[in-house]
């Protein structure tokens, strides 16, 4: 993200999370950027943060949830499969684990 003579574009926020979610902790500070860095970002997200980083979030958030987007993945057809492969969830099957 932007660094050095560009780091002025980036603005900080409090960003409120849930109470569920961050307990008394819900304030935040978070980073705004500009939209003109949103494909950069949509490209990190895809390509790195999806394939690598997403199923461990998930397996230490809720590993539930994560095995129920396997089960229902792996009770599609091959063609529904194969349609998702150019999407964000079919960047991140093949980093689902498989067995129970």
């Amino acid at each position: 993200m932007p660094e050095g003579k560009h780091a002025s574009e980036i603005r900080m926020y409090n960003h409120v999370y849930p109470k569920i979610s961050h307990s008394a902790f819900n304030k935040q500070p978070a980073r705004s950027y500009p939209d003109k860095y949103l494909m950069l970002f949509k490209y990190f997200l895809e390509e790195y943060w999806v394939v690598d980083f997403f199923v461990p979030y998930l397996l230490e958030r809720d590993s539930q949830g994560l095995m129920e987007i396997r089960n229902r993945i792996l009770r599609m057809s091959f063609t529904e499969r194969q349609a998702l492969s150019t999407t964000l969830i079919g960047k991140l099957v093949p980093a689902l684990p498989m067995s129970a």
